[in-house]
């Protein structure tokens, strides 16, 4: 989880344009693109121009995700995912979000307004790993 957390301060950032907006799964395939332009491009600077909606998707994802690992981790359950040791540091968090966030299947709903990016726990679901 604590790969996935830089993110909080990004979505941080552009919560007030997306956080009343119901989610639309309409944009979602805009969201994996986003996804993409993320992990091979300048993180989130590529994210500066997205739309309101395509934030309110890729957020969804995002505290889903968040979600399952602490529910893994609660159970004492496996990793959901592992990377390879050997992959280097600031490839971490684009090869987490391939993974775990690109082409989503919601495990849950989607909330309507819902708790903001500081809300939760920090941790790992792994001991290290995402």
């Amino acid at each position: 989880m604590e790969i996935l957390w830089p993110l909080n301060d990004v979505f941080r950032a552009h919560l007030k344009a997306f956080e009343s907006l119901p989610y639309d799964p309409a944009k979602e395939v805009q969201a994996d693109f986003a996804i993409e332009r993320f992990a091979l491009g300048d993180g989130a600077r590529e994210w500066e121009d997205l739309p309101p909606e395509v934030w309110r998707v890729l957020y969804e994802r995002h505290k889903q995700f968040l979600m399952l690992a602490s529910a893994f981790k609660a159970r004492g359950e496996p990793v959901i995912c592992s990377l390879p040791d050997a992959l280097p540091e600031d490839a971490r968090l684009p090869a987490l979000m391939i993974f775990g966030l690109y082409r989503m299947q919601l495990p849950f709903p989607p909330g309507g307004r819902s708790p903001g990016p500081d809300a939760g726990s920090r941790g790992s679901a792994s001991g290290g790993q995402p």
